[in-house]
């Protein structure tokens, strides 16, 4: 064998070595269990490249007290709630990144971040469905003080919507001290016609959308399930399925504090001072005609309580 011979076969094995290193490190990377650990998982590098936010746990809104938690595993961080399903989203997530699929996306313009840098937090995190053109969802998670359940709630649920068949946005919206002016709810509304906008690029039918949400999340799906004070304040399309998890149904007790720490200053309508202390028929009466959820019924032994099991579906 001539030194031009061994120069090819060298080069060829060197070739075939490189592209080989790839895809080890692609399956190491997407081998994520719940006995790794949260510091683990946060500084791999298809989790970095992906940009999801991995925190979730109450009082974790600084990096002070995030660094309490970075030797927990997924089983511990996660309650032992969810674990698996966490880590097979937190895999998939990794498989989608690996294959090219942008998983975060930011709502707002970057100039309106410029203006209110609280606006840089709010993301939409992206599981597509298999079939292009399907339904989608979108998931918003509780409000633990400090940071909302984009990681506790909304990753598990986004696996399991995904399984079946549904393209899932998980929804990061302000939380803590930018609560104010009804922080929440338009970030919902926004983050809703964000996806209307960029439809055909997500490869979403952009109605009849579903939105999933628990606790203090519910509370703002559900006010954004009304026309006056939800989606049509924003133009935004008419949800199609609501699903609330254990909702916020009456905040009276924490209304006086939550007005003097996020508006104090303000007199106007804000979305925590919704009771929904009512009969379910009237609330779906009211969702269906438009009519303001805003009146306290007399009948206080029942509240809108939508289980999983039992979504409210109305007729478009």
């Amino acid at each position: 064998m001539n030194w031009k011979t061994k120069l090819v076969c060298t080069a060829l094995c060197a070739a075939q070595l490189l592209c080989a290193i790839p895809s080890v490190c692609a399956a190491e990377a997407a081998a994520i269990t719940p006995d790794m650990t949260m510091q683990q998982i946060r500084n791999d590098p298809v989790m970095q490249q992906s940009g999801l936010f991995l925190y979730g746990s109450f009082g974790e809104g600084t990096q002070w007290t995030r660094s309490r938690l970075e030797d927990q595993t997924l089983q511990e961080y996660a309650w032992g709630q969810a674990a698996e399903e966490t880590a097979a989203a937190l895999n998939l997530a990794a498989q989608n990144t690996e294959d090219g699929v942008q998983m975060t996306w930011q709502v707002y313009r970057p100039e309106e971040i410029a203006a209110d840098p609280s606006l840089g937090c709010v993301q939409l995190f992206y599981f597509p469905g298999k079939e292009p053109g399907g339904k989608y969802a979108v998931v918003m998670g509780g409000n633990a003080l400090t940071i909302n359940g984009t990681f506790g709630e909304g990753l598990p649920t986004a696996w399991e919507l995904h399984e079946k068949g549904y393209t899932v946005f998980v929804l990061r919206y302000r939380a803590w001290t930018d609560l104010g002016d009804n922080a929440p709810l338009q970030d919902l509304g926004n983050a809703v016609n964000f996806i209307s906008a960029h439809a055909e690029q997500l490869r979403v039918q952009p109605e009849d959308y579903a939105v999933v949400a628990y606790s203090s999340g519910a509370q703002v799906a559900g006010v954004f399930a009304n026309r006056k004070r939800g989606y049509g304040a924003f133009g935004a399309q008419k949800p199609g399925a609501l699903l609330l998890g254990y909702p916020i149904v009456d905040f009276s007790i924490l209304k006086p504090v939550y007005h003097t720490l996020y508006d104090p200053t303000s007199c106007g309508w804000r979305y925590y001072l919704e009771n929904w202390i009512m009969p379910w028929t009237t609330i779906i009466r009211r969702y269906i005609s438009g009519e303001a959820i805003t009146i306290r019924s007399l009948d206080r032994t029942k509240a809108l309580m939508m289980p999983l099991s039992r979504p409210c579906r109305c007729t478009m």
